[in-house]
């Protein structure tokens, strides 16, 4: 797996873990993951199909979240499983962060208002075409609220599954870190979803990714910056946020600034 199929399997998972809360029967969520993968094998042999253009949302409910990628026709595979029951407040970060091996950095609040709501901890896998796992790490997600506003959620990693280079709408610096910005337009479907001719095209160009497995067709606007501080990589994410670019990164900031 490339540089870059593994980060866009990094905004996989990130947007997987979005959907933690959804109630869903587990007998509809294997349905649900037998359709999709069975839009994964048709979808297998297209050469611009990014691992991106497939996320699996409902795959995040409660215990399981299994992110499924295309490169280059070959399958490679990430799950990151997460649970809402262990969900930890802020005053709890430190031992999180101690069994994780490594330091977030997170503040309780940003200047801006948002404040932490809640963090969870996510078990990782990295498994080949068979299958078999090829390593495990921990990792943590936190998510931050502002009433009135969307949710900003913050995936924390050490393992080095995103590295910290990927194309990106704009490039900021803060002192001698680089941080990326993306902003990209999502089209949520079930998983029995036919693409238009027209959705096709978007795909093609790179100006839509499809994304299987919600329970009806919404488009939402998803805004992600990502930077690399030392063995640390973090991945914030926002939906359909009025933020702009600078004001995410000014967050970023007050991360990589805090003590």
């Amino acid at each position: 797996m490339g540089r870059e199929d593994k980060l866009e399997e990094a905004l996989n998972q990130c947007l997987n873990r979005r959907a933690e809360l959804l109630e869903v029967p587990s007998s509809d969520t294997e349905g649900i993951l037998r359709l999709v993968h069975e839009r994964i094998k048709e979808k297998s042999g297209m050469k611009k199909w990014s691992t991106r253009n497939i996320i699996i949302a409902a795959a995040a409910i409660c215990m399981l979240s299994t992110v499924t990628g295309i490169a280059a026709g070959k399958a490679a595979y990430m799950s990151a499983a997460s649970s809402h029951k262990d969900r930890f407040a802020y005053g709890q970060l430190k031992d999180m962060e101690q069994k994780a091996g490594f330091a977030t950095k997170a503040p309780e609040t940003f200047s801006n208002g948002y404040t932490f709501e809640y963090g969870v901890p996510v078990s990782n896998k990295e498994m080949d075409e068979e299958q078999n796992v090829i390593r495990t790490a921990e990792s943590l997600g936190l998510t931050y609220q502002k009433d009135g506003m969307p949710d900003i959620t913050i995936d924390i990693q050490s393992w080095g599954f995103y590295d910290g280079e990927t194309t990106a709408d704009e490039t900021f610096s803060h002192g001698e870190i680089t941080l990326g910005y993306r902003c990209d337009n999502y089209r949520f479907v079930p998983a029995d979803y036919q693409i238009s001719q027209e959705e096709q095209a978007l795909v093609d160009a790179g100006d839509l990714y499809v994304s299987y497995g919600s329970a009806q067709v919404e488009d939402s606007r998803i805004q992600f910056v990502l930077w690399t501080e030392g063995e640390v990589h973090y991945i914030m994410m926002s939906k359909d946020n009025a933020m702009t670019a600078e004001e995410l990164v000014q967050m970023a900031g007050e991360i990589i600034d805090n003590k």
